[in-house]
């Protein structure tokens, strides 16, 4: 079973800027993730701005996506493993 681990220290109002530190996120996410990063960059880039564009909590959402994603997996394991403590022999 895999986790994953996400950090985030927030700087505050003044600079608005955010840290992120995730820790064995799958290959699938951080694609997505680097894909949306791509494209805030190139979109900066051609507005001339010095900041990311978008909504400041799409990271936000992605990331529970990902996590949403999983459940169901994580479920059909557990139930797995109850039906093997129940039934040692089937």
């Amino acid at each position: 079973m895999r986790h994953m681990a996400i950090y985030e220290h927030y700087r505050g109002l003044s600079t608005g800027n955010s840290q992120w530190v995730l820790v064995q996120p799958p290959d699938s996410f951080k694609a997505r993730v680097t894909e949306y990063l791509t494209s805030a960059m190139v979109a900066r880039v051609s507005s001339g701005s010095s900041r990311l564009t978008g909504a400041p909590t799409i990271l936000h959402c992605m990331f529970l996506a990902a996590a949403e994603s999983c459940w169901r997996d994580y479920l059909n394991y557990l139930q797995a493993e109850l039906t093997a403590m129940v039934q040692p022999n089937g």
